[in-house]
Formats: C-alpha cells, sequence, structure tokens
C-alpha cells in the first residue's frame, strides 16, 4: 500500500506511480491528485466524499468536486482492454446530493 497526495516530492511520486502501474503494489490511498490525468491500473476507486478539504472551514464554503471532477474520477476505475467492470464506490452518498 502506498499513499499519494499533491505535497510528497516528485521524485516519490513517481516511484509510487511506476510500482501501482507494474504492480509491485495494489493499493493506492490518495487524494485527488490522481484524477489530474494519471493513467493508472485502478480497477476500483472509492471515494468519501466531495470535499476538497483538510480541515472543515465556517458557513460550509467548503470546496467541493464538480459533477465534471467527479465523473473524471469516476473513470478512473477499470481500464479499457485491460479490465471487464470498473467500480466506484462512494461511501458518504448523501453528501453528493446538491441542496
Amino acid at each position: 500500500m502506498a499513499y499519494h497526495h499533491g505535497k510528497i516530492p516528485k521524485h516519490i511520486r513517481n516511484a509510487v506511480e511506476k510500482a501501482f502501474k507494474n504492480l509491485v503494489i495494489n493499493k493506492v490511498v490518495c487524494t485527488t491528485t490522481l484524477m489530474q490525468g494519471v493513467n493508472l491500473p485502478a480497477k476500483n476507486i472509492i471515494t468519501r466524499n466531495p470535499n476538497l478539504f483538510i480541515k472543515a472551514k465556517s458557513a460550509g464554503d467548503n470546496p467541493k468536486l464538480t459533477g465534471y471532477e467527479f465523473s473524471n474520477l469516476r473513470g478512473r476505475a477499470g481500464r479499457l482492454m485491460n479490465d471487464f467492470v470498473g467500480r466506484s464506490i462512494v461511501l458518504d452518498e448523501p453528501a453528493f446530493e446538491d441542496a
């Protein structure tokens, strides 16, 4: 298992991505950094909620994934010509509902 986020040094990020592509590691816990166009062989994507923050701000003005961004994230599950099925699992479904 490895961790991937926007503040890890580039050489470590590259090593994690290469190890995941080569199936040396089979689980990556990450922020939305892997949504940014990185093609990795993920069969399953597990999403807790759409929030894009570490610490909650007041008055509910926390940034959230847009519908497009979430669709992009879901599209990372399963790869054409490699996987028969890709799965997206949402743990906190009501958090994705619009007010």
